[in-house]
This record gives C-alpha cells, sequence and structure tokens, in this order.
C-alpha cells in the first residue's frame, strides 16, 4: 500500500541519521583527544627542556664550585660537600651528586691499582644532577673536567688481595713518612687504597687489621714505597682472614703403640713462605704446637716434625704425605682445622757399659743427636737421660722418637767412682737411618768403655 511504503521510507532515513550523528560525535571525540595529546605534548617538551636546561645549569654551578676548592680539599670531597644533596627550584627538587676521582694521565682510566706504575695522575670532578623527571626521556645530566694536582706531589696506590687472588674491600690501609701525618684510606671495590697529593719522599704503608695475616702470618704487614712527583708509585698486599690449628702432639710409634714424645719442633712447610717453612721449637710438654696465625693458602700445607728441611718425610719416603693425609692440612680462612698428631718415627736406642763382648746397660746416660742433612748443619737435639726402671729399659729412652733423617749419636755419662766424678763422651762416626714411620726395627748400641783414658767432658754443642 502507498502509505506503507511512506513510512518505510521515513523510518530507514531516521536510522540512518542517527548512525551519522554517532560517528560525527567519535570524530569530534578523536579530533578533541587529538589537540589535547598534542598540547600535553607540547606542554611535557616544555617541561623536559626546563627540567634539562635547569639541571644543566645546576651542574655548571657544582662544577664552578669543585673548581674553586684546592686538590687537597677534593682529595678528601666528603668532608667539605655532600655526595648527594638537594636543591629545589620552582617546586621541583633536583639531586646533585659530586665526584672527585684520581685518573691516570695517559689512559683517563680510574686509579684503581692496575693502571700502570708510573703513570702520572689527576683529579676528574664531575656533577650528576637529576629530578623527578629522570627517566627515557629526560636524563640525568653529567658534566666533567680535569683538575690538576699541585706541583711537587705524587700518587700512592697500595692494593690488597686475599688468597684467592681477590680484592680484598674496606680495608684501612695506612701510609706515613718521617715528620708528616699518617694518612689512613680504605681499599675500594678494585682492593685499591689510593693515597693522592704526597710529598715526595719514602713512605712506610701498613695493613693492620685484628684476625687478619700475611703470608708470613703477621697481623701488621709492612711495605717501603718511593714516591715522586707526578708518578704514581704502587705495593701490593697478600692479606687473608688467619686460620688456626688445635694444639698438636708430637708422638711416635714405640712397640706398636702411639706415646707422647719430647717434642723437637714442629716445621710447616709451604711454597708461598719466604723461606718456604715456619717452625717452632719443640717442648717437653703436650701442647708443643698451636699456631694461631696462619695464612689460609689455596694449597695444603706439610707438616712434618723437626726444625729443617732435611727432616721431610718425604725425602726418605714418597708416598708418606698419601698415607698421612693429615700431616697435609688445607686451612680455610677464619676456621679451626682441629687436632693434629704430628709424627716422629721411633729409635731403638740403649747405652751399655763394658766391652763388645761384655757390657751392662747404663742407667743416667745423656744421649744427644746430630742430623746430618746440610739443612739441619749446627744442631743438636737432647733426647734426656737413659732410664733405671723398670728393669726391661734401664739404659733405653723414656722418648725415642726424633725427626725423619740420618743421624749420629753421642753419650754422655758421669761415673761417681771417681774422686771428683768424672764425666766422659762417646762419640761414635757411625750414621743412624732413622726413616720407618713406625718405628726402628735394628738395635743401636752406645758402648761406654770400662776403662777411658781420663775425663774427656761432655758432648759437643755440634758435630
Amino acid at each position: 500500500m502507498p502509505g506503507s511504503r511512506a513510512r518505510r521510507r521515513i523510518g530507514s532515513e531516521e536510522g540512518f541519521a542517527l548512525i551519522e550523528v554517532v560517528v560525527s560525535a567519535a570524530v569530534l571525540v578523536i579530533v578533541v583527544l587529538g589537540v589535547m595529546a598534542a598540547s600535553d605534548a607540547v606542554s611535557g617538551t616544555a617541561g623536559a627542556n626546563k627540567a634539562r636546561t635547569v639541571a644543566a645549569t645546576l651542574a655548571e654551578k657544582d662544577q664552578e664550585e669543585l673548581r674553586s676548592l684546592r686538590t687537597a680539599d677534593l682529595n678528601q670531597l666528603s668532608t667539605y660537600i655532600p655526595a648527594d644533596r638537594t636543591v629545589t627550584v620552582d617546586g621541583v627538587a633536583y639531586t646533585i651528586h659530586s665526584e672527585a676521582v684520581w685518573v691516570a694521565d695517559m689512559t683517563g682510566e680510574d686509579i684503581s691499582c692496575e693502571v700502570p706504575e708510573g703513570d702520572g695522575s689527576y683529579l676528574r670532578i664531575s656533577s650528576t644532577v637529576s629530578s623527578p623527571m629522570s627517566g627515557a626521556r629526560v636524563k640525568p645530566v653529567t658534566m666533567s673536567s680535569i683538575v690538576a694536582p699541585q706541583p711537587g706531589s705524587g700518587t700512592l696506590s697500595a692494593m690488597v688481595k686475599d688468597a684467592d687472588d681477590r680484592p680484598v674491600v674496606n680495608m684501612p690501609v695506612q701510609a706515613s713518612a718521617v715528620g708528616l701525618a699518617t694518612q689512613t684510606r680504605k681499599t675500594n671495590d678494585a682492593g685499591c687504597a689510593v693515597f693522592s697529593l704526597l710529598e715526595a719522599g719514602s713512605y712506610d704503608v701498613k695493613v693492620d687489621n685484628a684476625g687478619w695475616v700475611d703470608p708470613e702470618g703477621n697481623q701488621l704487614s709492612t711495605q717501603t714505597a718511593t714516591v715522586n712527583p707526578g708518578i704514581l708509585s704502587t705495593v701490593e698486599f697478600v692479606y687473608d682472614l688467619a686460620a688456626r690449628i688445635n694444639p698438636a702432639n708430637i708422638v711416635s710409634r714405640v712397640n706398636g703403640t702411639l706415646q707422647m714424645d719430647e717434642g723437637n719442633g714442629v716445621l710447616l712447610a709451604h711454597s708461598g713462605l719466604q723461606t718456604g717453612f715456619r717452625t717452632w721449637p719443640g717442648s717437653p710438654t703436650a701442647a708443643v704446637f698451636a699456631p694461631d696465625k696462619l695464612f689460609p693458602f689455596r694449597d695444603p700445607y706439610k707438616i712434618y716434625a723437626g726444625q729443617c728441611t732435611g727432616a721431610d718425610p718425604e725425602l726418605y719416603d714418597g708416598s708418606y704425605f698419601e698415607d698421612n693425609p693429615t700431616a697435609t692440612p688445607k686451612l680455610n680462612r677464619g676456621e679451626n682445622f682441629g687436632r693434629i698428631d704430628v709424627l716422629e718415627p721411633a729409635t731403638r736406642l740403649v747405652v751399655r757399659r763394658g766391652t763388645a763382648s761384655s757390657s751392662t746397660t747404663r742407667s743416667n746416660a745423656r744421649v744427644y743427636a746430630y742430623p746430618t742433612h746440610a739443612s739441619c748443619s749446627g744442631q743438636r737435639i737432647d733426647m734426656g737421660a737413659t732410664l733405671s726402671t723398670p728393669a726391661g729399659s734401664v739404659g733405653t729412652l723414656m722418648r725415642p722418637g726424633l725427626p725423619f733423617g740420618d743421624y749420629r749419636f753421642c753419650t754422655q755419662w758421669t761415673d761417681t767412682s771417681f774422686n771428683p766424678a768424672r764425666t766422659w763422651h762417646v762419640f761414635p762416626t757411625t750414621v743412624v737411618q732413622n726413616r720407618i714411620p713406625t718405628g726402628a726395627t735394628a738395635l743401636t748400641t752406645l758402648l761406654i768403655p770400662t776403662s777411658p783414658s781420663g775425663g774427656n767432658g761432655t758432648c759437643p754443642a755440634t758435630a
């Protein structure tokens, strides 16, 4: 019908009009948002430019302030200017970080103990300013410049490393010279303490920290350095937390049983020591060896009885340290390894008086041992007096152990039947080997003649 078609046409036109209105509104919103975004971008760019301008101005002012300081003051900058401080401009807080670092004049690298010795040095002053806007769009502004040190001064660098060749951080180091005040610096992340603006001359450089030692076991470690004008001088310390070993006993195996021995000293060997070893004297007491200041080398020590390298068991028994792993302690920094029993072979000595065909055991005879190895030259070991009881032990020694090695023996005895009493000694040329960890099997007899030709005194101090 004609009326119905007209009404449908009018309704369709109204729908298209509504769509046009919605599309127009969307377009208007997009345009408005675009305008606002553009306006915001302009505003943000202006803000960023302003922040960069203010930061650059503050950095320049800080550079001028740093350049106005003496180089001696720059060397201790934190005592004059806080490392980080805040300045407010137009309600915005800006953070200023100031720094003064010694650098090599040839490479421009920070002096961190790895700059070649002999390079001159300068101070690099840096000013870094950041703001709340700092980020991808507005990066902190940094300005740097170089300041020459005062004429006639030099720089000293002290590096401290531990047993693993790693830098020791925050370790106090002292530098002193005659007539000058002692200066103290702490090592940086590279393990380096830098002393700048030092007068030319000779300096004692020291590290002295409780519980720490150098390879020789010294808490106080000192080196000497010469400082020349405009030159970087370097010294290096090896320093670490000390390790220790509990009081140890020197023992010998006598008739299959371990027993305490007299204690003829202990030697601790390591290639990292200046002489290759450290020694502790012997003692008749149980605790003869209690070092509490040992350097924790990466490789183990070797420990054995004696006071010379000629007593090294490996010279006589190539598998000794493999068979006795506790004799090669690996010490860890700051730790106690525990107790070690130090083994020395037992001799089989008996003192008799008479002839080769007829003799009796003799008590109260003094026995001395003389090691024959060249490194032990001049040593004499007092083995004590021979026993008077029990019956089966008369003429023998209570503590027959000796460090590994070869020996000559001397025995002296006082004959009280003479008036006055006479003392003489017998010093055979025979060399006795003492190399068996479980104890000697062969018996060595030291024979005192019945009728010596007069009193010939005591055993000599050296062989």
